[in-house]
């Protein structure tokens, strides 16, 4: 597989990665989770800007993906607590 590496430029081309991939990108979306959640502890609180992004890549895909997340809602859950 490959390795989310999640910066402040990149967050926007994610959600949109996502848009394009949509039930294809479900096996990344731990990875992701877990890159955001870094990203969130190490720059969020110095930079509203990294905040605003996180929250609203998040958003996004979930938005792109709530069709496919529906499906097997316990196993998101899991994959992403």
């Amino acid at each position: 597989m490959f390795k989310f590496v999640v910066e402040k430029q990149s967050t926007r081309l994610i959600a949109a990665l996502s848009r394009d991939l949509l039930v294809e990108f479900l096996p990344f979306l731990q990875e992701l989770a877990d890159s955001l959640v870094c990203l969130l502890e190490s720059d969020a609180e110095r930079d509203p800007e990294v905040l605003e992004q996180i929250f609203t890549t998040w958003f996004y895909i979930m938005m792109y993906l709530q069709k496919y997340l529906i499906e097997d809602i316990v196993h998101i859950l899991k994959k992403t607590a």
